[in-house]
């Protein structure tokens, strides 16, 4: 990730204190954040669910390529340094190589969950794992329809 610096050059950067919330679950799209320095907590319904410090991680992507708010928050843990894109998809369509990598991290994500799910469905057709929905949110991932609520 830390190759998409290289291509944020003159792009605004800020900074954010310990605790700051960059990015609230739930609320309308805005700005692609790209992380130049600290460490950053990504929570889903209030639940931690990834942490990093790597530069170059992106956030907001999800909300930009999908037009829809924003599926997680995310806060910063220590002070952070971020690049702030304000228009995210004119910014990923005049950087192909960004775009490119959003993609890869996308499939690195979706390929994580569906492994995970696998092993899940696994574990519980041998008794090993008590939840009923698995199966269902598997097929309908497979499908292509998102997870039944």
């Amino acid at each position: 990730m830390a190759s998409i610096l290289k291509y944020c050059f003159g792009l605004p950067e800020v900074a954010f204190e310990a605790g700051a919330q960059l990015i609230a679950e739930d609320a309308q799209r805005g700005p692609l954040f790209i992380l130049v320095a600290g460490t950053v907590e990504v929570l889903r319904d209030g639940v931690a669910v990834a942490k990093t410090d790597q530069p170059g991680a992106i956030f907001g992507e999800m909300s930009t390529l999908l037009d829809v708010p924003h599926t997680a928050t995310v806060r910063a843990v220590s002070d952070v340094r971020v690049h702030i894109i304000n228009e995210p998809n004119q910014f990923l369509e005049s950087r192909p190589q960004i775009a490119l990598e959003v993609a890869r991290l996308l499939a690195r994500r979706l390929n994580e969950a569906t492994t995970y799910l696998v092993e899940a469905r696994n574990a519980h057709q041998s008794g090993d794992y008590p939840l009923d929905v698995v199966s269902e949110i598997i097929n309908s991932i497979a499908h292509g329809q998102g997870a039944a609520r």
